[in-house]
This record gives structure tokens, C-alpha cells and sequence, in this order.
């Protein structure tokens, strides 16, 4: 199982005395739930899946429920946060009154649409998990350092095709074709259709389209302009569905270097994929 950079964070939140909630945001498959699941199996607990709604009814803000809760787990570990946010309100008991660990992963898509987490104001840090980076693969694979250059190089190769999502990268044995067939669930199944869904974005199509055209001029800059017009779209709906893929940590912008600020910001970015 690879050990993830955010690993280190969660040990030193665990033996430290800090209860702030400990919030690990991300795009859907990128190792979260992987993470609870290890973490819960080292300290003998159980993960609290707020897709069931029977996991979120232990999250009632009563003295007896909140007793018994804080009873049966020394450390509180919640999958899928964004399911059930008025938990927020537990948690800030759980802070303030019984001063109890609680890690939460959830969704970075539902994350920008729910505002009760800002009413933790103070009581929680906010953490993310992406896919492997390439800093983490390197760890993970203990080679020499004499065989260190040739892996880098087959590894740049194959994250230029098939990225860095644990479940692509890591599960040994898979087929090129495997691998792309699981790609075009994920993106297919939660990066579209989460995405369009969380955000009542009305052209799935158009969502997969703008994606298809940055992939094809990855290192160019993209004209928004040039987009709208080859899809038949307007630059402000091409503009508002590419700042939504930023948000979501689907799309990482770079622009150029100005010392004009307002030139800068006018101009067209380059635009690259998290995995």
C-alpha cells in the first residue's frame, strides 16, 4: 500500500495536542477512503461512512449520543463529510466540550457548494489529497539511486498517458487497456458527472468537450475565444465551466510572467491536468 506525503500530517495531528478537525478535501479515487481505512485499521476504530445514513445518525448533538460516541472511539474518522453537514454541528461540540480528535475526508466538488463547514470558524485545518505525486511514487518505490534516472524516465512516459490516480497507477498487473477503461469511469462517472450535477451545469457534452480541447494543446496557451467558437459556445459559459475545473482540482492554471498585473490577468494561461 503506498504511504501518501498527508500521512505524515495525520501522525503528527494524531500525537499532538491539537482537536481541531482535520478536514483531507479531494477529487473523487484519489486515495482518501484508502487512507481512513489504513489509519482505522493501526488504531483499532471504525470509519463512520456518511454515505449510510445510519453512520450519520451517531452524529446527533445530544449529551447521551455524544457520550457514548466519544465511549467507543478514542479518535473520530467520517468518510464522505459532504453527505451529512450538519454534522458540523457535533463537531463543534466534540471540540469544544470533549476535546476529541476527528479526521474527515470528503469531496473537494461538494465542498465548494456547502457552507456550513465555514461555521467551524477556528475549530478545523483543511488538508488535500490529490493523486500519487511524483515525489511520493519515487518514495514508494525504493530503487537505488544508480536506477533512479531510468525510472523517472519510463515514469514520466506513462503519467503522460495514463496520470497518477492511485487506482490507474498503483494496482499491479494491469493491461493498457485496463488502465484506460478505469480512467473513462473516473472521469465519466465522478469528474463529469459529479461536476455537472454539484455545479447544474447543462451541457455534459460541452463539460467533456472543453476538457477534450485543453488535453489536446497541453503546453500551449488556451484561448478561450478559439474554444467557444470551435464548440459552437459563448466565452463566458467556456470560461465559467474552466474556472469550476479549477476550483475541483481538475485543472491547474499557469500564467505567463508579467510584471503587469492587468496584463497578466487579461492574457490567455496555460492550462494542465492534477493527475
Amino acid at each position: 500500500m503506498f504511504k501518501r506525503l498527508i500521512e505524515e500530517k495525520i501522525e503528527k495531528y494524531i500525537k499532538g495536542k491539537d482537536y481541531k478537525t482535520f478536514y483531507i478535501w479531494g477529487p473523487r479515487r484519489s486515495g482518501k477512503t484508502t487512507i481512513l481505512q489504513k489509519l482505522a485499521k493501526e488504531l483499532g476504530v471504525r470509519v463512520f461512512n456518511f454515505d449510510f445514513s445510519s453512520d450519520q445518525s451517531f452524529f446527533t448533538p445530544k449529551r447521551d449520543a455524544l457520550d457514548k460516541l466519544i465511549r467507543d472511539n478514542k479518535i473520530i474518522l467520517i468518510d464522505e463529510i459532504q453527505n451529512y453537514p450538519q454534522a458540523t454541528v457535533v463537531l463543534k461540540l466534540l471540540h469544544d466540550e470533549y476535546k476529541v480528535k476527528v479526521i474527515a475526508t470528503g469531496s473537494s466538488e461538494l465542498r465548494q457548494k456547502v457552507k456550513e463547514f465555514d461555521t467551524q470558524a477556528g475549530r478545523f485545518t483543511e488538508h488535500y489529497c490529490l493523486p500519487l505525486s511524483l515525489k511520493e511514487i519515487k518514495t514508494n518505490s525504493n530503487l537505488p539511486s544508480y536506477e533512479e534516472e531510468i525510472f523517472e524516465k519510463k515514469l514520466q512516459e506513462e503519467l503522460q498517458v495514463f496520470g497518477s490516480y492511485p487506482e490507474v497507477y498503483a494496482t499491479r498487473g494491469l493491461t493498457d487497456e485496463a488502465k484506460t477503461r478505469l480512467l473513462e469511469n473516473i472521469v465519466q462517472t465522478y469528474i463529469l458527472k459529479d461536476i455537472v450535477d454539484i455545479y447544474g451545469l447543462k451541457n455534459k457534452k460541452l463539460a467533456e468537450d472543453i476538457l477534450t480541447k485543453i488535453a489536446l494543446q497541453l503546453g500551449s496557451e488556451v484561448s478561450i475565444r478559439e474554444i467557444a467558437a470551435s464548440l459552437g459556445s459563448n466565452g463566458g459559459t467556456v470560461a465559467n465551466y474552466i474556472e469550476i475545473f479549477i476550483k475541483n482540482y481538475i485543472l491547474i492554471p499557469l500564467s505567463s510572467f508579467k510584471t503587469n498585473i492587468r496584463k497578466a490577468v487579461s492574457e490567455n494561461r496555460k492550462l494542465y491536468f492534477y493527475d
